[in-house]
């Protein structure tokens, strides 16, 4: 739910908002390997927002949460307009 995700949001990395994807790695190399938390209730709401279908919000989200497994980070503005290009580019690759 938003709730659960915003209290994990704020409890992990001090962000006291809900979000759509939440990505832990299980190891402090990049890997694929970690654990990822997907609220689909916030995926529908940027959906809305940025007027796009519920699914390929999704796979972009999902996208997203691999790149943070592999080592990818959002954090400046440099980082995100660099992680948008890297999901936007993958997304368009796969041609989902």
């Amino acid at each position: 739910t938003p709730n659960e995700m915003q209290s994990m949001n704020k409890k992990h990395l001090n962000h006291d908002y809900p979000t759509d994807t939440i990505s832990f790695p299980l190891s402090s190399e990049p890997s694929l390997a970690g654990d990822i938390y997907i609220c689909p209730k916030v995926v529908q709401e940027n959906a809305t927002a940025f007027t796009s279908s519920f699914e390929k919000e999704l796979k972009i989200v999902i996208i997203h949460s691999i790149l943070h497994l592999t080592g990818v980070t959002d954090d400046t503005a440099s980082n995100f307009k660099n992680m948008k290009q890297l999901q936007d580019q993958i997304y368009s690759d796969l041609n989902l």
